[in-house]
């Protein structure tokens, strides 16, 4: 019997498409997987500087975020989970800063 592990994927996050300022700001977050087959879920976080959070889970690798109540300058930690049907996983987490 041989077991093999298996590895985990490769993420890189990116901010694209922003938008607005302060409360007002929307950016899109893609996800970018290695290998990219038989991925099952995204599970998005947004942290905000205060340490609040909101989370989802999309079977897309891209979500576009509304950042209502953002002041301009704040930092928020944006943070992809990327789980496959093989069990594998791989994360990702970017800082973004309120224009």
């Amino acid at each position: 019997i041989v077991v093999t592990g298996s590895t985990a994927l490769s993420v890189t996050l990116a901010a694209s498409g922003t938008t607005g300022t302060g409360s007002n700001t929307v950016s899109t977050f893609t996800a970018t997987v290695s290998p990219s087959t038989g991925i099952t879920s995204y599970a998005w976080t947004f942290t905000a500087p205060n340490g609040t959070s909101t989370s989802t889970t999309t079977t897309g690798n891209a979500i576009t975020k509304n950042f209502n109540g953002a002041t301009t300058g704040q930092r928020y930690t944006v943070a992809v989970t990327v789980t496959a049907n093989t069990g594998q996983t791989g994360n990702s987490t970017l800082d973004f800063l309120i224009p």
